[in-house]
């Protein structure tokens, strides 16, 4: 297959709020979380507290809040494997429950985006949402020539919704992790990184659309025939609104409409994995939000991979790192030294801090974490406990807040020292950094459905096709 360019993405310029609505945004802000807090700390004054309790505290509070809140939410419901189970199941409903719009305002931004009238583009639209996620709605509809397609329609006036949301989120989970000590606001601050970089793109469906076009045409339908991604259409797109073949199924992990169709998710999910592998290892792009509202099991038996708003995008460091990482983890034992010697030219002292490990410590430490991650079979451990093997690993899914006070007091000092390293180095900004953030959590993303359908399967069960992948020549040409 011939390389295909991929275009640099639009930006949406997220607007600075004013003084005003900053003010009342950040009066609600205040009113939940200061709520939340002390609700939470009046039970861990009477040992009350568990780390179910602070998810529900926080879920209720994202709730509440909606908007970019509700993204941050989306990330916990999808992570059991650092979350844990009970946390993540407590922000499940996240994936699915944005808002309401009534229709009337969906009707007028679809015939703002597309300069006409609805009928003219539609034989009907459903006023009814399938979808109702944190920045869009979704609507199932006809288009004039016969079609059945869903509609997406970005929420209005997200724009200032986000660019206000972002200006009292970064500091105020940065307090959190810093001050507070709260590990699930120390995750969900990791997180916040290149948030809005993303956002930026996903404010603009025209990305989308060009994204979907892109994997369509690099999908390999001999390597993954039962991958199905939705056809868009162009006539009936533009920045707000974003038409695509309508997919009929049901969330993958619903394991009572999954049974009723009749399918095993288990190989439906093996072929997920193949064509995301095969797209992060030969085009460097990838899904970077495939939690399980995104993977449908569809009534023909195939599975539909959705909502390509999130994308990652690697540079060639990146990439290189990655596709180092998975040949290591297939046997080739010298490249982790190779590795270890990268990281810590780019990250310096800070990398020693933060792992609290150097030279072959650190060798030995990786290894010992990421190797049964991508080698052994998901029944054999989760996440969280390859976690608790890093020497300075925040206990977000194993209860932290019952530690002593002078464990959590250890445990801030250390995240100040080395979030003030990052920001005086300057290496909090690399691309490196964005890439790996988003790998990690769809890797994350793969934990939980490996536990649900493929409880005797590895990540890298197939050797031989892993390395006939690391082969061929890469796909993807960068745009100037």
């Amino acid at each position: 297959m011939a390389a295909v360019v991929y275009p640099e993405p639009f930006r949406v310029r997220l607007p600075s709020p004013g003084r005003a609505r900053l003010l009342v945004r950040g009066a609600e802000v205040a009113a939940v979380s200061g709520g939340a807090t002390v609700g939470l700390g009046a039970r861990w004054a009477v040992r009350r507290q568990s780390s179910t309790t602070t998810a529900a505290a926080f879920k209720d509070a994202f709730d509440r809040l909606g908007g970019t809140f509700l993204k941050l939410g989306q990330i916990v419901a999808s992570a059991p494997g650092m979350f844990g189970d009970e946390v993540a199941a407590t922000f499940r409903s996240t994936l699915d429950t944005g808002p309401e719009v009534p229709f009337e305002r969906v009707r007028t931004i679809i015939e703002n985006d597309l300069g006409r009238p609805l009928e003219d583009c539609f034989r009907w639209v459903d006023p009814e949402p399938i979808g109702r996620a944190s920045l869009a709605v979704v609507h199932r509809a006809e288009t004039i020539d016969g079609r059945d397609v869903a509609v997406k329609v970005l929420r209005p006036d997200v724009e200032e919704t986000i660019g206000t949301d972002l200006a009292i989120m970064v500091p105020l989970f940065a307090g959190l992790a810093n001050s507070v000590g709260l590990e699930i606001a120390a995750g969900i601050d990791a997180a916040l990184d290149g948030l809005r970089e993303q956002l930026e793109e996903e404010l603009d469906l025209r990305n989308e659309l060009r994204t979907i076009e892109h994997h369509r045409a690099v999908l390999d339908p001999d390597d993954t025939p039962l991958v199905v991604i939705p056809e868009p259409v162009e006539s009936l797109s533009g920045r707000r609104v974003l038409t695509m073949e309508f997919l009929d199924g049901v969330a993958i992990d619903d394991a009572d409409a999954v049974a009723e169709l009749g399918l095993d998710p288990a190989p439906l999910m093996r072929q997920v994995l193949r064509h995301w592998f095969a797209s992060v290892l030969r085009d460097g792009t990838f899904h970077a939000d495939l939690h399980a509202g995104n993977l449908l099991a569809l009534r023909d038996g195939r599975v539909g991979i959705i909502d390509w708003g999130i994308v990652g995008r690697m540079d060639a460091e990146t990439h290189t790192f990655f596709r180092q990482a998975v040949t290591a983890m297939l046997g080739d034992t010298e490249v982790w030294d190779d590795m270890v010697v990268w990281l810590e030219r780019t990250y310096g002292p800070v990398l020693g801090e933060a792992m609290g490990a150097s030279g072959d410590d650190l060798r030995h430490l990786l290894r010992a974490v990421f190797e049964p991650l991508f080698t052994q079979p998901f029944s054999t451990f989760t996440m969280a406990q390859l976690a608790q093997q890093m020497p300075q690993a925040p206990r977000m899914a194993e209860g932290g807040s019952r530690r002593s006070i002078r464990q959590l007091r250890e445990q801030w000092d250390r995240t100040r020292r080395v979030r003030r390293m990052g920001n005086e180095s300057g290496i909090q900004e690399m691309p490196f950094n964005r890439g790996i953030m988003m790998l990690v959590k769809q890797l994350l993303y793969f934990d939980r459905y490996g536990h649900l359908f493929l409880g005797d399967s590895a990540l890298l069960d197939d050797e031989q096709w892993f390395r006939g992948v690391l082969d061929l020549d890469p796909l993807v040409a960068r745009s100037a």
